[in-house]
Parts: structure tokens; sequence; C-alpha cells
């Protein structure tokens, strides 16, 4: 099956030229095209590849994407994007959508991946993470989500390689909100360093899927 099947947002990758324009444009027929928020906005860095990243500062910057139910991560998904963070903390928000911080793919402390999720049967929430160390600080990480619906199953890829997971007990409220990059929704665990073009798919991507896109964008981030 082709990558681009079950696209519902795909961040145009600029190469070359000169500086994109501040927006983040998605290139799926949703138009789920994303707005630059905080006191300084995210700025695009130019990678030496020609390909331009976003920059957040770890205060306030972050892209609001639309409330549309397309993003939401309830069914079958993948997130998957490259990341390149300052320092390993707890909590840096990489994609939510949901209010707080429920349905959350960041990173958190010993370089681990999470996402959080509450649960829709017993209240509260569940956080399932990969293995330790996976992320490490001031290097680019090609970082996956994805979740298999029917079994509650959260697995985590780095480098196009598994890098664990869980299950929940329970399936996750769907997003109500607005879909963010770099931060929650509401604010706060704010990333620090540089994310790369970010996509969303409204299915599983299989673990071949997953190392070949690995392969396809590696080259852009010198990996």
């Amino acid at each position: 099956m082709s990558l681009s099947t079950g696209r519902v947002f795909s961040a145009r990758q600029h190469i070359g030229g000169v500086q994109p324009a501040d927006a983040l444009e998605d290139t799926t027929r949703f138009g789920n095209d994303g707005t630059f928020k905080g006191a300084g906005e995210p700025d695009w860095v130019q990678l030496p590849s020609g390909l331009w990243v976003l920059q957040f500062d770890g205060a306030n910057d972050f892209v609001d994407l639309p409330n549309n139910t397309t993003l939401g991560t309830l069914g079958d998904s993948t997130v998957a994007t490259w990341v390149f963070s300052d320092a390993i903390a707890a909590n840096k928000v990489i994609y939510t959508k949901r209010f707080n911080f429920w349905g959350e793919f960041a990173l958190n402390t010993g370089g681990t991946l999470r996402v959080t999720t509450r649960l829709i049967g017993g209240g509260g929430f569940e956080i399932i993470q990969s293995d330790v160390g996976v992320v490490t600080a001031q290097q680019w990480t090609h970082a996956v989500w994805v979740r298999t619906a029917a079994t509650k199953t959260y697995s985590f890829f780095v480098g196009g390689e598994a890098v664990g997971g869980g299950t929940a007990t329970d399936d996750h409220i769907n997003g109500s909100s607005v879909a963010r990059i770099g931060t929650r929704d509401g604010g706060g665990f704010s990333w620090n360093g540089m994310i790369g073009p970010l996509t969303v798919w409204n299915r599983v991507l299989s673990a071949q899927g997953i190392a070949d896109l690995f392969e396809e964008e590696r080259s852009w981030f010198g990996v």
C-alpha cells in the first residue's frame, strides 16, 4: 500500500529556496492547515540538506491545527515525524488532539516516547511508553506512534525499528478541540528544539512501511 494512502495531515516539505511563509500547509485533501502561535512563533530553520524545519523555543511556540475529527486518534492511526530535542525532559509534546494531555504523543524522561490516554470506561488516564533511551538529545530521531484500535495497542518506532509500546485497558476519548504540534492544548510542556515535517494517517502503517519511510527521509537529516 502506498505511504500516501490514509493521510489526513501531511505538512508540505519545503526544500531549498527562500524561507517559507509563517504557516504549515497540509498537502492532503482535508485542508488541515496549521497556524503559527506563541509570543515569538515557531521559526523556520534550513538544514544542510536544504530542508526547512520548525524551531520551537520551549516556552510558548506551537502550531495550531483545525478542530477536525480527521485529526483524532481514536481509531487506527499513525503519527510520524522527525524530532531534535535540545535536552531530554518530561512531557515535551510533539503532537496532541485533545484538551490538556489526553491522546498526547510526547518525549518523556529517560529518552522515552509516550502516549497518554484518557479512558472512556473507568475515567482517569494511562501512560504507555516506549523502551528507555530511544531518543538522544541534540540528535535527529525519526519518531513514530501507531495505534491499533481493535486491540487498543500502542506501538513506537524509532529509526524504522520497533521500540516497545503497550496495550490500554480501555479506549481513549477522541479529541474535541484543536490539534497542536509542539505543546498541549491548554498550554504547557512545550517542545524545545526542532520538529520536521509531521504526518498523520487514519490507518496502521506496517512495520515495513515505517522502515521504508525512514529510509526515504533519513538523508534530509544527515542520519
